[in-house]
């Protein structure tokens, strides 16, 4: 259930708290995303998912351009 807003002013800063709730979730992560690039960052949140999918949490992520 969403519950708040929050405003990253860097890709830094809003990787780590999206890898960072992925790994705190208990229930469902739903991400949608533009692009998807397989790079360092995306590897660890795709391993951060896989994880979370291993703790029963329900995974979705749609992804409009990856590269």
């Amino acid at each position: 259930m969403w519950k708040s807003e929050e405003l990253f002013l860097s890709s830094r800063e809003y990787f780590s708290s999206l890898i960072d709730s992925c790994a705190k979730a208990k229930e469902s992560i739903d991400i949608e995303v533009y692009i998807f690039i397989d790079d360092e960052i995306g590897q660890i949140l795709l391993l951060e998912l896989q994880k979370a999918a291993r703790r029963k949490v329900k995974v979705k992520i749609l992804v409009s351009n990856y590269r």
